[in-house]
């Protein structure tokens, strides 16, 4: 299975990584590549190497999203997926959502030039090479079609509640997570954040 990692080379050096492996994206610094144990293991003798395989898991608190698994097809249709399981994920109603943008790679701002060219809200970095967006299906099956996007999946309800919480409600725990330090809950009390002004004012 390939791995996804950083090698960390600039200059002319780039050119001659781009003759060993699958070389992904160029960056000043590093180039993203795909490569197999073998070609791990002799780049790894000659270079500082990354693997950033797991950060493509986008984690939604209680649980994580696989990415390897697509949610819009090539045609830009739905398709199954364990992380959209729910009723009110299996059936979006019609008009503007929230969407979980994952790029190829670390974003660059030409990328999020990209979603805003195609019709895209930019709303929010989310985690890693992700991005939140909102539009309508029509935009993000466009989205999807992208060739540095990676990914794209409606951002789902339950990311939208703070972990601990999401774990109260289903009685289960956070996966260790614990309160921080001199933290006061007070209870019936909740805190709720808006992605902009103008939503805050519409609320």
């Amino acid at each position: 299975m390939a791995t996804t990692v950083k090698i960390f080379v600039s200059g002319e050096e780039q050119a001659t990584v781009q003759q060993q492996v699958q070389v992904i994206e160029k960056y000043d610094n590093f180039l993203l590549a795909q490569v197999s144990p073998s070609e791990l293991k002799k780049i790894k003798d000659a270079f500082l190497v990354e693997d950033i395989t797991p950060q493509y898991r986008i984690d939604i608190g209680l649980n994580n999203i696989d990415t390897n698994k697509p949610r819009v097809g090539s045609h830009g249709l739905a398709k199954p997926h364990p992380a959209y399981s729910g009723a009110a994920e299996k059936q979006l109603n019609a008009g503007k959502h929230h969407y979980l943008v994952q790029f190829i790679g670390p974003v660059k701002k030409t990328w999020l030039g990209k979603l805003k060219k195609a019709g895209a809200e930019l709303r929010a970095p989310y985690a890693d090479f992700t991005y939140v967006v909102r539009c309508t299906d029509k935009i993000i099956r466009l989205i999807a079609a992208i060739p540095v996007v990676r990914w794209t999946g409606h951002l789902p309800y339950e990311a939208r509640i703070e972990t601990v919480l999401q774990a109260k409600t289903k009685g289960t725990v956070a996966r260790g997570l614990k309160p921080l330090p001199r933290t006061r809950l007070l209870a019936g009390i909740y805190t709720i954040e808006f992605f902009g002004e103008a939503d805050t004012i519409k609320a």
